[in-house]
């Protein structure tokens, strides 16, 4: 799922109402978003500017939600693990065990993935292109100032457990802030992501791969899931992780488990046992959750975060370090 913002219009042309809606709803086949929905891949990272390395790792995005965001709108909590995208701002350091949160929803009206940001849409893919065709835009908030948008083919290609299935094969270029790179990536019928890899046009020479390896879409199984994803996808018990970094300044990482669906709330303390953040109040899925903690606004010193889940109640300490 590539993040990086395209602002443009999508004309339905000359089809009749009635068969545009039909063909805008199946192209819906290609992007699941679906509460529940989780993907698994192989990701490659590669740098070879002054310090050369490789490493792979098991990635991960899933659904955990909906939510109503301020512009009114419900859009899908998309949780991100592992995935190579993060890395790019961050130049390939401290990359393991990093994750973020993005939240999609899906205008069935013309097919089109929307991302929100600063309370309004912004347009993340046109699921109705058709090869040929290509979009130019200035996108959201994300530091991205440049992107072209080229829907290179439709074709078919196998997806994990050795299914054949319709994949469209899109190509990127992005200009942003400090450097720019060009992403390949294809979405298969019923799947969505299937693949992806990009190239950076700077002199970090970043570059990455992503292979799907296990898909779970409504329910139905492709694939296997293998190594620490299928440990975090079916815990077993409630389990409250300590915060990552600790100490910190000023984001941290709180990651939570439960093995039930259920109302959960997640809240942070001062040394006072005052409220100073709801990181989570509301129903979540059972699987491994994470939650992000901005104390840009706190003081430094001791705070307390407790997970209420059920019958399950824990509390941690962590520290704030200005």
């Amino acid at each position: 799922m590539i993040r990086y913002l395209v602002l443009c219009f999508v004309a339905v042309g000359l089809l009749g109402r009635d068969a545009a809606y039909a063909q805008e709803q199946s192209q819906l086949e290609y992007f699941p978003l679906q509460v529940g929905d989780f993907w698994q891949y192989k990701v490659e990272l590669f740098r070879f500017s002054s310090t050369y390395f490789d490493t792979t790792l098991y990635g991960s995005i899933s659904v955990v939600k909906d939510t109503v965001m301020k512009n009114g709108m419900t859009y899908a909590v998309v949780q991100n693990h592992n995935m190579a995208q993060m890395y790019l701002p961050m130049i390939f350091n401290n990359y393991a065990g990093n994750d973020w949160d993005e939240y999609l929803r899906i205008d069935t009206s013309n097919a089109c993935v929307l991302g929100y940001g600063d309370s309004i849409d912004v347009l993340y893919d046109s699921l109705s292109a058709s090869p040929g065709d290509q979009f130019y835009g200035t996108p959201g908030p994300s530091g991205y100032r440049y992107v072209e948008f080229d829907c290179l083919q439709e074709d078919t290609s196998s997806i994990p457990g050795g299914a054949l299935r319709s994949v469209k094969d899109f190509s990127i270029w992005t200009l942003t802030v400090e450097a720019g790179g060009d992403y390949n990536l294809s979405y298969a019928s019923g799947i969505g992501y299937l693949e992806g890899s990009y190239s950076a046009n700077d002199m970090a020479e970043l570059s990455w791969n992503d292979t799907l390896l296990y898909a779970r879409i409504n329910g139905v199984e492709y694939g296997k899931l293998v190594g620490i994803d299928a440990r975090r996808e079916n815990p077993t018990d409630y389990r409250l992780s300590q915060n990552y970094p600790n100490p910190f300044n000023p984001s941290t990482t709180i990651e939570y488990a439960l093995p039930a669906s259920g109302v959960v709330t997640l809240k942070v303390y001062n040394v006072l046992g005052e409220i100073v953040a709801i990181l989570a109040d509301g129903f979540e899925t059972a699987g491994n959750h994470f939650a992000n903690l901005n104390a840009r606004g706190l003081a430094s010193g001791i705070y307390f975060y407790r997970l209420n889940a059920g019958s399950y109640v824990e509390t941690r300490k962590m520290v704030l370090l200005k």
